[in-house]
């Protein structure tokens, strides 16, 4: 199954919260922007609170849309390599430190009526 068909069978599974949807909404409409920016865009303090919000959202759905993607040089507090949930939905731009929505991402929220 392509990776639009998945997202979409993910959160028809499993429908945003408002405030879920609020956060794809955020991304969808803020290409390449920082941890911090998108942070700002949800209207919370301080650098990570979308990261995290949003990271939990995909871990959620991570069966449907998984598996998530190593975090190179990230370790969970067992040792185990830790994965990049956001990294099922977004794209991470390392130079510049930004966020954007994936392509495909973006097609499912569409047609899902989120974007």
């Amino acid at each position: 199954m392509e990776l639009k068909d998945r997202i979409v069978a993910a959160f028809k599974r499993c429908p945003l919260s408002s405030f879920e949807e609020k956060l794809v909404q955020v991304l969808a409409s803020n290409r390449d922007t920082t941890a911090a920016g998108l942070t700002a865009a949800i209207g919370a303090k301080g650098n990570g609170a979308w990261q995290l919000h949003f990271g939990q959202l995909c871990r959620k759905r991570e069966a449907d849309l998984g598996p998530a993607p190593a975090a190179p040089g990230r370790r969970t507090p067992d040792g185990k390599e830790a994965r990049f949930y956001t990294g099922l939905l977004a794209d991470w731009q390392e130079d510049s430190r930004t966020f954007a929505i994936k392509a495909e991402a973006r097609q499912a929220f569409v047609a899902l009526g989120v974007i």
